[in-house]
């Protein structure tokens, strides 16, 4: 549950520089914002999302909730491609109301119409266009105030959650993440230290969860039926049941054929859930992977399972390993899973939830 702001103003027990961060910040978003939702810019917004490889709108998510949820680095690039191509002239009044959001005090809108005309149009878009850039300078020069404010804070919750060593540095980069996004939403009206620490805990919660299952499981399904066994109100999915026993018990190898639980969790999917394994299970997932380049294949073998050792890797272990960024094996991770579902799509069928 998300936690509820209190009516004071960002924080008492923020200094005046982290207080002018945050409000800084705060300007900034609802500046890009109103532009992002503006109703008559949506086709514009939508055709620069587009251009720039974003995620727009999409099954279950309208555009307007898709263009606010994306990071504030985002939205900027958005702004500053629309202003550049294809954003139509505003109205007299919605000129006046950019100028203020802008922070460009010296513009003056046209009484002769109610549209602004193509030179001033395009005259504004360059003061915005310097404006914008401006701001975007002077955030990230306060993200990185209240980043290095709090990261201790992020170090704090990571040791408390996380009593495995070899998962802290990926615990403490995930914590470090949910910061930076709670520093984007920051707000005037919320005790931030609070709502960071929420998320925070919040993501390296999941985090760890996941790096239990040897299987992709969706974390709100899982969280939930948890939730419910603590309540010893039985899951209604069976296969949920499963998942959970995997995550209480422990990790079931891949190639655990004949053990006592010979469970076998796909790995390339966040939607389904694999029942009992075959040898004709383990020789289509191995001719999928076989299929991938060879870091792919390095980087998928070590952080599930499919080594010959049989255990699982963080981040951390597979970059120690490999040479590279814990940074540069997560990007190979998901282009190799993405490469997987594709090859085994055909056998989803197959793979789907038994009773």
């Amino acid at each position: 549950m998300k936690p509820t702001a209190t009516n004071s103003p960002i924080e008492s027990h923020m200094d005046a520089e982290t207080q002018s961060a945050a409000l800084l910040i705060s300007r900034f978003r609802a500046a890009m914002d109103w532009m992002i939702t503006h109703p008559d810019w949506e086709g514009s917004i939508a055709l620069s999302i587009s251009q720039l490889g974003l995620k727009g709108k999409r099954q279950g998510i309208s555009f307007r909730a898709a263009a606010l949820s994306l990071p504030l680095e985002s939205k900027y690039e958005v702004i500053r491609d629309a202003l550049r191509t294809n954003l139509p002239p505003p109205t007299r009044v919605e000129s006046k109301r950019l100028a203020t959001l802008w922070g460009d005090a010296s513009f003056k809108a046209p009484r002769s119409s109610n549209k602004l005309g193509a030179r001033q149009w395009n005259n504004l878009k360059s003061k915005l266009l310097l404006r914008a850039s401006s701001r975007y300078s002077e955030y990230k020069k306060a993200q990185n105030l209240l980043y290095s404010t709090y990261t201790s804070r992020v170090d704090q919750i990571a040791r408390t959650f996380c009593s495995n060593p070899s998962k802290l540095d990926d615990a403490l980069q995930e914590g470090r993440i949910a910061l930076l996004q709670s520093i984007d939403k920051i707000a005037v009206d919320q005790n931030f230290l609070s709502y960071a620490s929420h998320w925070i805990k919040r993501r390296i919660r999941n985090f760890l969860i996941k790096e239990k299952l040897p299987v992709k499981a969706p974390i709100n399904l899982i969280s939930e039926s948890l939730k419910k066994m603590n309540a010893n109100e039985a899951p209604k999915d069976a296969s949920v049941v499963r998942v959970l026993n995997f995550l209480l018990n422990g990790s079931v190898q891949l190639d655990a054929i004949g053990s006592e639980n010979p469970l076998l969790g796909e790995a390339f999917s966040d939607t389904s859930f694999a029942c009992k394994s075959s040898q004709d299970d383990l020789a289509h997932i191995e001719s999928a992977v076989n299929q991938l380049t060879e870091k792919q294949q390095a980087v998928v073998r070590l952080r599930y399972g499919l080594s010959a050792s049989g255990k699982f890797a963080s981040l951390a272990e597979i970059a120690r390993v490999t040479g590279i960024s814990r940074q540069q094996v997560s990007q190979r991770e998901r282009r190799a899973l993405r490469q997987l579902a594709t090859i085994l799509n055909p056998l989803r069928s197959e793979l789907l939830p038994c009773s």
